[in-house]
């Protein structure tokens, strides 16, 4: 196992779909993940100008933003990250 956790900023604005993706991600044994939720644009882009992340977990459909514009805003804050 790596020693250091995988950070990742999940935006991600439907809690329960959050949690989900938490337990899903805790179960895993092989790598450990540091998760950072967020549920609007603005908090993940701040997000990004603050901590450092590995990838970003991110939603198309979320209150400030929608679709592919989602993914452009991100890619402005964080062209070197990986996006799932």
């Amino acid at each position: 196992m790596n020693p250091l956790p995988i950070r990742l900023l999940l935006v991600e604005d439907g809690a329960a779909d959050a949690l989900l993706l938490q337990y899903m991600l805790a179960e895993v044994k092989e790598e450990s993940f540091l998760v950072t939720h967020v549920e609007m644009m603005a908090d993940a882009v701040n997000c990004l100008a603050k901590e450092p992340f590995d990838a970003i977990l991110l939603d198309l459909s979320l209150p400030d933003s929608r679709g592919l514009g989602t993914v452009a805003q991100i890619n402005v804050a964080a062209p070197y990250l990986p996006l799932s």
